[in-house]
């Protein structure tokens, strides 16, 4: 009659997601149990940096979260916390970083462990002449791309600016007109 009657209360509002009873066949007490308890509102979403990167982005700074789970929605997010040593166990030096999830979870649909991409903006520029990454080439750091000018092949340097995974901003060298060929490598 004790037990049913009971009231357990948390300092922090949630659902209990586990109850570790360190003891079989003896009735759950808060006296020899682990409650653990999730505000499902107060979730976050967290991703690793490598060294190289992590200077580059600061506390508050925007990004664009995409949560698998969820594949036709963007989240509009900001950085809430960058660690200050590395991740243990990783075969590189990576940090951990952690976003905002301001959305309210009252139906639950965000879960612990769901996996996603976060999108930082580390550079941008506006309005400039761009190449695929791919037909850039390399020389002892001296850049260049493939032109095909009356039917030849021709080596042209380039200075370039920012770098993706697939596309390469061009400051000098070329012009838009100019036909940039990829070679196969």
């Amino acid at each position: 009659m004790a037990i049913k009657e009971s009231v357990l209360i948390s300092p922090i509002e949630g659902v209990v997601v586990s109850i570790d009873q360190p003891l079989a066949g003896v009735n759950i007490s808060p006296l020899n149990a682990n409650f653990t308890i999730i505000n499902p509102n107060s979730l976050f979403f967290k991703s690793e940096i490598d060294q190289e990167t992590v200077t580059k982005i600061k506390d508050g700074q925007k990004a664009i979260l995409k949560i698998d789970s969820f594949p036709d929605s963007e989240i509009e997010s900001k950085i809430t916390f960058i660690a200050f040593t590395p991740v243990a166990g990783q075969t590189s030096t990576v940090y951990q970083i952690r976003f905002e999830l301001p959305l309210l979870n009252n139906d639950l649909s965000y879960r612990i462990g769901m996996d996603g991409d976060a999108t930082l903006i580390l550079n941008q520029s506006e309005n400039v002449l761009t190449v695929p990454t791919d037909t850039v080439n390399d020389d002892n750091g001296q850049k260049y791309v493939y032109l095909k000018e009356n039917n030849k092949l021709v080596h042209r340097n380039v200075v370039i600016g920012i770098e993706t995974d697939t596309n390469t901003e061009i400051k000098e060298g070329i012009t838009q007109n100019d036909q940039i060929v990829t070679i196969q490598k």
